[in-house]
């Protein structure tokens, strides 16, 4: 059985696309997924399961059944536990102050190679990484300030994102860890 997180994009924000964490977790667990946890209000959820579907296979199921059952258009990535350990892992920044480092996660890589779009809007103080899973920020302008929102990097790369900060990212793995 695999231990998986999935990030649903966009939920319970600004009072929009409202679902309370206790009716999140019986959908899953309605999905037949086992282990669900679900971490603060923005869409959160550990699970684990024996299917052998793909995490595209995965994010489509669980985005499909959203709409079908809370009428909401939610885009959804999963990441598996190792991959987010991985990801973590390999914060290429050693000198950043945790409460301003994020992680845009792509559903997949991007067929994107130029990142000049991208690097004109960076602040001088920003530091910036891209790599095929994750864009590592670290925002010392603040989120809320910086140019490099998940929109504007979702649109420039091409593919589908949402963006986690660090402590958030260090939680969901603290918690797959224990299923």
């Amino acid at each position: 059985m695999k231990t998986y997180i999935a990030l649903l994009r966009g939920i319970n924000v600004s009072g929009k696309n409202i679902i309370k964490m206790d009716a999140l977790k019986t959908f899953f667990l309605n999905l037949e997924f086992e282990n669900v946890q679900t971490y603060i209000q923005s869409g959160n959820v550990i699970f684990s399961t024996n299917k052998n579907d793909s995490h595209l296979q995965l994010a489509d199921l669980i985005s499909d059944k959203i709409k079908e059952t809370f009428e909401l258009n939610v885009p959804v990535l999963v990441l598996e536990k190792n991959e987010l350990k991985t990801i973590l892992n390999q914060l290429p920044f050693t000198d950043f102050d945790e409460k301003n480092m994020y992680f845009t996660f792509l559903n997949q890589t991007s067929k994107i190679t130029d990142y000049s779009k991208i690097l004109e809007k960076k602040s001088a103080s920003e530091k910036i990484q891209i790599s095929d899973k994750v864009v590592y920020l670290d925002c010392t302008i603040g989120y809320g300030n910086t140019k490099l929102s998940n929109n504007f990097i979702e649109k420039q790369l091409d593919v589908l994102c949402t963006t986690r900060n660090l402590k958030t990212c260090k939680k969901l793995l603290e918690l797959a860890n224990t299923i």
